[in-house]
């Protein structure tokens, strides 16, 4: 009897201009990635987004959108690691790449479409974006899909802000929050601290559902440029009912700043 060790690799669908606008667009220079003939399962992907020339007070806010003929994988929507508007043309910087695990069931030579879309749109320069997509010759755990909310603007502190509803079926139970927080641009001596707060009439439990929001600390001159912490996340474990649920959240500023933020989160659901 011969027994395979285990595959696990990375493709990657190449960098790709995102444009001006928010339209969702299909990485890889317009082309689908093709599973290898050994593939059992797609375990994780690990999106990239940049900006080589930014816009004065334009953030970059990607999200990744994975789309298959082939298999069951939609929906499937999670953010890469998002960068500040900057200060005129100073530096800004982002966070470390994000990594979300899958697990979907395929088979060798199937097709996935992978998008891109630069959710806050810039109208000037187009961000760039690509995504790491790590196959395996098994199914490594069970299958996880992903939902977000619409992009939003803060408000004041201590006030809740409400996002807009999204929802899904065929959820069991929720695994993960993940959400982000960003400037337009960051003003001198000013820096963000917040949470956002989930609620669902489709949670078993009554339980408290909320993310810290990684801090934007606040810079002495406005010519320090601006440093986005990235996706703040949080492992949970909230079974749902046999309903299709609906995600209501809210946003809370503990520290305000003068200057406009944006924000929006997600749940990783099996």
């Amino acid at each position: 009897m011969i027994f395979l060790s285990d595959i696990i690799t990375a493709d990657y669908a190449e960098m790709t201009s995102l444009g001006t606008s928010n339209a969702k667009t299909l990485l890889n220079s317009g082309n689908d990635l093709i599973s290898p003939a050994w593939a059992k399962s797609i375990v994780a992907v690990i999106p990239i987004a940049m900006v080589d020339t930014p816009t004065a007070a334009k953030p970059v806010i990607p999200q990744l959108i994975l789309e298959s003929e082939d298999f069951n994988i939609a929906p499937f929507e999670v953010l890469g690691s998002p960068v500040t508007g900057p200060v005129a043309s100073f530096p800004n910087q982002c966070g470390y790449s994000q990594r979300y695990n899958i697990n979907c069931p395929i088979n060798g030579g199937d097709r996935l479409k992978v998008y891109g879309k630069n959710m806050q749109a810039d109208g000037t320069a187009a961000p760039y974006m690509g995504c790491a997509v790590v196959f395996s010759n098994r199914v490594l755990g069970k299958q996880k899909h992903a939902k977000m909310g619409t992009l939003t603007a803060t408000g004041a502190a201590a006030t809740d802000v409400v996002g807009t509803v999204y929802q899904f079926s065929g959820g069991s139970c929720i695994k993960e929050l993940f959400g982000t927080l960003v400037f337009n641009a960051q003003a001198v001596d000013e820096g963000y601290l917040g949470y956002i707060r989930y609620e669902s009439t489709g949670f078993r439990h009554a339980a408290p559902m909320k993310l810290p929001l990684e801090p934007i600390n606040g810079a002495d001159t406005a010519t320090a440029g601006a440093m986005c912490p990235g996706v703040s996340r949080i492992n949970q474990s909230m079974d749902l009912k046999p309903v299709p649920t609906s995600i209501y959240d809210y946003n809370r500023i503990i520290l305000a700043a003068a200057a406009t933020g944006l924000w929006v989160s997600g749940v990783v659901y099996e």
